[in-house]
């Protein structure tokens, strides 16, 4: 579908190429003098009149035309069943500053599987919904964070990984987002971080979550699951998912 905003970055396109015509015209005339610009005029005008170049400028013209609207949408276009659910994993610790600790991470691993036509999903994000089996607790965090992979950073303060609200997927690219973190020193666990929010914790007890994941140029999906906190008495809280993980709706 197309709105204002990707037909005014076409239109862009277009008057930056006119701009820089105009550019180029000008800059030729400055530079070169009168008497030489008449000349070449007149060689182009015999070079240009020739039916073969002609027939090639027009079929480069069109291919490049064709080659920059096939570009525009597809990346304007609304997939459906980009985004796919291919499991839940306990992805290493981080540091997370709200937490005063180390905690460890579990992840919900979203994959892009629009590969046959490839499409790259941007500003893919999520709402993650909490609910506790009594119905008198409920957490929402409107913008979950994404432990964001990526093997091209070096930084070996970070690891190649950054935690963000939003991502954008490559096709066949798999990220995760984050639905627990779990403070390693005590086992307290705390719902996905969001920017700007105080960390919220959990209490003990079974916990429901409803996680809808949404893209600028993908239709949204849903996901569901259970986990259990447990608290033991002298040890830290235990965390467990239930056996079917989580179920995209």
């Amino acid at each position: 579908m197309w709105d204002n905003g990707r037909m005014l970055r076409v239109w862009s396109f277009v008057w930056r190429w006119i701009g820089n015509a105009l550019r180029v015209k000008t800059l030729w005339e400055l530079l070169v003098p009168p008497t030489v610009a008449s000349g070449v005029a007149i060689v182009l005008k015999g070079f240009l009149a020739q039916p073969w170049l002609v027939i090639l400028l027009s079929t480069l013209g069109v291919f490049a035309a064709s080659v920059v609207a096939i570009r525009v949408i597809r990346s304007s276009m609304v997939v459906k069943g980009a985004l796919r659910y291919v499991g839940l994993s306990w992805a290493g610790n981080h540091c997370f500053e709200g937490t005063m600790s180390i905690c460890a991470m579990q992840v919900l691993n979203i994959r892009n599987i629009q590969v046959s036509i490839p499409v790259i999903l941007r500003n893919v994000a999520a709402q993650v919904t909490y609910e506790h089996d009594d119905q008198r607790r409920r957490l929402i965090v409107k913008s979950g964070a994404w432990r964001n992979e990526n093997l091209n950073d070096t930084n070996p303060l970070t690891g190649g990984i950054r935690i963000v609200d939003s991502i954008n997927l490559e096709p066949g690219e798999t990220q995760g987002l984050i639905v627990t973190i779990q403070r390693v020193r005590d086992g307290k666990v705390f719902v996905s971080p969001q920017n700007g929010e105080q960390f919220q914790d959990m209490e003990p007890g079974h916990w429901n979550v409803l996680v809808e994941i949404r893209s600028d140029n993908s239709r949204s999906v849903k996901l569901r699951g259970r986990f259990l906190i447990e608290s033991v008495r002298g040890g830290n809280d235990k965390l467990s998912f239930d056996d079917q993980g989580f179920k995209q709706l």
